[in-house]
């Protein structure tokens, strides 16, 4: 197909993406987390890294194109494509809120998915612990550490269905 965009543009945007899923998630779960005190001071250190999540992202999406350094280095050329890509949204507010909506609603499809499964499977959940699971899935699908995220996925997943109190079989 042809959409008039070059590749180099559709990387910047998909980075932009990645960073408004990134937001959305470390909000959702903030979130969640202020409806479940008692894992909130369970896990004091996980309400800061949300909350550092959720300012870098927020703070991701203003970056000028004209701070990005200069270098050509791996993480500056990454910099770069990231002020590119909002670069093309800034000013247009709609394409940025269209975004957190998608991501949203991923969330919360995800979530209902993970009810689904865990009933069926005789090992219900809270709403809350399968929101924290969709939003640790979701993060988890947008860097591939390994091959496919074999693996990795799991034990992360099972990490944290072990923090919300269930077994870790349930991750």
């Amino acid at each position: 197909r042809d959409h008039q965009l070059p590749y180099a543009a559709y990387v910047s945007l998909t980075m932009v993406n990645a960073v408004v899923n990134v937001g959305v998630c470390a909000l959702v779960s903030l979130s969640g987390l202020a409806f479940a005190p008692n894992l909130m001071v369970a896990s004091p250190y996980l309400v800061w890294v949300l909350a550092g999540l959720l300012l870098a992202a927020v703070l991701s999406l203003y970056v000028p194109a004209l701070l990005a350094p200069r270098r050509n280095d791996w993480l500056s050329r990454q910099i770069r494509a990231l002020a590119q890509g909002v670069a093309m949204l800034r000013g247009n507010g709609t394409a940025v809120l269209i975004m957190a909506a998608i991501a949203l609603t991923k969330v919360g499809i995800l979530s209902l998915r993970f009810a689904i499964c865990f009933k069926m499977l005789a090992m219900p959940m809270s709403a809350l612990g399968n929101l924290f699971v969709a939003v640790t899935q979701n993060l988890l699908a947008i860097v591939n550490v390994t091959p496919g995220n074999l693996g990795l996925r799991e034990i992360v997943l099972s990490m944290v269905a072990g923090e919300l109190g269930t077994s870790r079989t349930v991750g």
